[in-house]
């Protein structure tokens, strides 16, 4: 009888996790930006990565993200530096501003949080693939 259940409770647990594999990737998520500077972490994977195309026609003007260093320097020797790039900022800028020229930031990807400058209140569903946070260890 034991033999049974074990046989059966492995079933079980296969069938689970193949249902998982097969689960849709595609997820809707509504964020809410309000007039200002809004934090936002984006957990789907958009469609389209180039931020011109993403924030065409909504009422975006300035979006920009910190991405993790790849190294474990902390000090800069050059004191002509560009401290902001060096930190790992990326920004965009729409193209109407007459900073445009300066945007540093060319993707969007999921599992990145991200401050973006809107104009007016106004509410997105972004409907992309979920894609799982990689995971980078630093020494």
């Amino acid at each position: 009888m034991n033999r049974h259940l074990s046989v059966v409770s492995g079933l079980l647990v296969l069938a689970w996790v193949l249902s998982l594999g097969q689960a849709g990737t595609t997820r809707t998520q509504t964020i809410e930006f309000h007039k200002g500077w809004n934090a936002v972490f984006l957990e789907v994977e958009p469609p389209e990565s180039k931020p011109a195309r993403w924030f065409e026609g909504k009422p975006v003007d300035i979006v920009a993200a910190n991405f993790q260093r790849t190294s474990s320097a902390q000090f800069m020797t050059d004191p002509s530096a560009d401290l902001f790039q060096a930190a790992g900022w990326g920004v965009w800028y729409a193209e109407h501003r007459p900073d445009a020229v300066l945007k540093t930031l060319h993707e969007i990807y999921g599992q990145q949080a991200y401050l973006v400058h809107a104009n007016e209140d106004f509410t997105w569903p972004v409907t992309g693939n979920v894609v799982p946070a990689e995971v980078r260890w630093l020494p």
